[in-house]
Formats: C-alpha cells, structure tokens, sequence
C-alpha cells in the first residue's frame, strides 16, 4: 500500500523479480504502468512485486503477482 502521498507525485517504481533482481524506473510520461523488463530467460516462472515512492518514501511491496513464463528476453 502507497504511503499516504498527500497528492505528491510518484517520483518511481521498483520492481523486484522472484530471482531476486531488481528494476527501478520513473514513471511512464505518457501516464500509463506499462514497462519492459529484460534480462529474463525464455521458459522461466518469474514473479514481480512492484513499489512506489514518492516525496514520502517507498510503499511496501506489493503482494506477488501471478507467476508469468518468459516468453522472450523481455516481457
């Protein structure tokens, strides 16, 4: 759960993956929630849970996603 931001802006998402990497990019100009992550390898389970921050801090972890099979390097 985001911390409450008071209205501030997310400044940042972290991803954090089942193989224990982790992603950190800005927002999407665009306003969507769609982002690319790389470096996976093709057959494999990975599960993602997301944080935001904001002037706040970070929120804590989501809860686990679904696990999804890499299809491609990317998904």
């Amino acid at each position: 759960t985001p911390p409450d931001d008071r209205g501030a802006s997310i400044t940042r998402y972290r991803v954090v993956i089942s193989d224990g990497a982790e992603r950190t990019f800005r927002p999407p100009v665009d306003g969507s929630a769609a982002f690319v992550v790389g470096g996976l390898m093709p057959g494999e389970s990975y599960t993602f849970r997301l944080q935001a921050r904001n002037e706040k801090g970070w929120s804590e972890l989501s809860e686990p996603s679904e696990p999804i099979v890499a299809t491609r390097t990317s998904i």
